[in-house]
Order: C-alpha cells, then structure tokens, then sequence
C-alpha cells in the first residue's frame, strides 16, 4: 500500500479460503458502486474467478465472493471488468484456456455476477467462441472500438503453439462487437465473433491484447504480445478494418529463439506526445521498451530494457501507471519465479 509518494509498505496478503489459491491475473474495478476499488482474480487452481471485497473503514477485512466455477470457467487466465450492458453496473468477462471459451457474467445485481439457473447457482450469461474461434484464450480486452457507444470484447488467442516449428495454429485475435446489447436476451443467443484479427498466420501465439490509439488517429488499434517471440500491431484504419503495422517489434536472443513475451501495455514513456509500448518477456526475464517512431510505427528491437536476473525473473505482466501522481507512468512487472513486484519509477 501507497501510503506517501514512492514509498509501498506492506505487503497486505490476500488468499482464498481454499487449498491452493493460484491467481493467474488480478485486475482492480469497484464492483459495488462504492467508490471503492475492489479485486478481481482468475484462479486456476479452482477454475473461478475470486473477488475480494474490500469493506468499509479502515482495517476492515476484505470479503471474499466465488464466481463461476466448473465448466463455466475452466482455466481461467484473465478476467475483466466493464458496464458490457450499459445499466450502470460493471459486469465481468473471464478468459477460460481450459474451455476454450470466453464467460461472460453479467451483473444483475449487487454483487449477483451471471444468470440465476433455479438451483440455487448463478451461470455465465453466455460463452463466446469455442475451440475453433478462440484456441487457449489467454486475455481478454474491453474496449469501444467501433466508436458506437458500446464496449466491445477481443480475445486474444494462444492457439497451440509449436516452437520447434514455428507454427501456431490457432492464434489470433478475435473481436465481437458490442456482445452486452445481445446478452440481455433470454436464453442468451449463440454468439461468434464479428471479426478475426490476425487469424491467418500473421500472429505468433498471442498471449495478451492491448486497446490503445497507437496512431493518433481517433480510432483504437490493437497491440498483441506473441509467445513466438514478436510483438504485432494492428492499425485501425476504417471501422472494423485492421491491418498489420509494417515493421515488427522483435523479441528473440541470439539463438533466434523466442523471449516469451506475455503481456503488453501502452503509454507516453518518453513525454512526445505519443503511445510507447512496453512488453514484459518470460523467458529473457525482463521488459523490453519499444518508443514509437511515428503513426504507430515501432521498432523491431528494443530501445530499452529493465531489470533481469533477480528483479524480474518470470515477468508474466508489465502494467504502466501513475503510482507516485508525477504525472509521469510507471511500470510494474510481476514476476513469477521471484514472487515479487519490481517498480521502476517514471519522470526525472
């Protein structure tokens, strides 16, 4: 916890109440309305997502609240929160590798996540994708991309990915506009995707999906963090029409083999006035800064990179924020093998 600029104290340990609790993503939203930000976590030891309620008043505990579970969300990687159908309440979305599928609860009311099912248990509204339009979905991103007043829904889709070959059949991204609007239907309509991104050998295992407006152009374009050792950026040139950036920010050692990178973010890094990207890499251990040239276009190796052995071993997540208010972003790294959080502060 943050309690004077630069300086985190703690750490406060959250843990679910079962036998071993392995978040795979933690993402904050204020579920509840309260002006309070709450935690969202995908667990794949007990394939459900896990929300942590924090209470009211200093030193309250936090409550813990189960959703899904089964086969409504088997291996969950990465849950989302956003108002998907517009009426004021932030809903979910779950990234499920072991289903294939992407879950989709909405909230019908407080903390009621998905659709009553009579037996006293509450069930995704619907499942987008399956195995041949979302292969081992491993993020998830809510976003308006079309401009149309409704948050939208990209999947990024691992595939299977074959090293030794260079093969990943499956990968892509795949896009369904505005899924809230058909959701509030009863039964929930069979919804596939509105478009495939990226799905015919262009991408390399995409293992996270970042929304930004690469190019400055209005429109929200598309970054994916590929396992095969690539980043790849998909401009958005008209309304639902996505090209592949010329140019490929590359992430291989010198064997030419992949770094791993597994998650992307985007932000001002260098104060120009536009996005950067910054990819964390699982293999090389580290993150790797890519400043953009101009029109969203990168350059294929990094212009910098941050920590390595013994500060971020295992990077799975590279988030850029404002922690300290200098209105400069920070990154964060998660790192697994070293069970830590490593800060690099922004600004000068």
């Amino acid at each position: 916890l943050q309690k004077t600029p630069r300086k985190l104290e703690g750490p406060l340990v959250l843990s679910s109440g079962r036998e071993g609790f392995a978040p795979r993503s933690v993402e904050t939203a204020d579920l509840d309305g309260d002006a309070r930000l709450d935690l969202l976590a995908a667990d794949a030891a007990s394939d459900r997502l896990v929300i942590f309620r924090r209470g009211r008043g200093a030193g309250v505990a936090w409550a813990e609240l189960p959703v899904g579970g089964g086969d409504a969300t088997r291996g969950p990687r990465h849950a989302a929160a956003a108002d998907l159908d517009a009426d004021g309440d932030l809903d979910l979305a779950s990234a499920n590798a072991g289903g294939d599928d992407v879950a989709v609860f909405l909230q019908e009311g407080p903390w009621a996540f998905g659709r009553e099912d009579g037996q006293g248990s509450r069930r995704p509204h619907a499942a987008l994708g399956g195995p041949s339009l979302t292969r081992s979905p491993a993020a998830v991103a809510l976003a308006d991309l079309d401009r149309d007043g409704a948050l939208d829904l990209v999947v990024a889709g691992e595939g299977e990915p074959d090293f030794a070959r260079h093969r990943f059949p499956g990968s892509g991204l795949a896009v369904f506009l505005a899924p809230g609007r058909q959701l509030q239907a009863a039964p929930a309509p069979a919804i596939e995707p509105d478009l495939l991104v990226g799905a015919s050998g262009e991408t390399r295992g995409c293992a996270w999906v970042e929304a930004a407006d690469l190019d400055s152009d209005g429109s929200l374009d598309l970054a994916a963090a590929e396992v095969g050792g690539s980043l790849a950026v998909f401009l958005q040139d008209a309304a639902g029409v996505f090209r592949l950036a010329a140019g490929r920010p590359t992430l291989v050692d010198a064997g030419g083999f992949s770094e791993g990178p597994v998650s992307v973010d985007s932000a001002d890094l260098d104060r120009d006035g536009r996005l950067d990207l910054v990819s964390s890499n699982e293999f090389a251990g580290d993150l790797a800064v890519f400043h953009q040239r101009g029109r969203g276009q990168f350059p294929s190796a990094p212009d910098a990179r941050l920590g390595g052995a013994g500060i971020t071993s295992g990077p799975k997540r590279a988030l850029a924020i404002d922690l300290d208010g200098d209105a400069d972003p920070d990154l964060v790294a998660a790192s697994s093998r070293a069970d830590s959080l490593a800060v690099f502060w922004g600004g000068r």
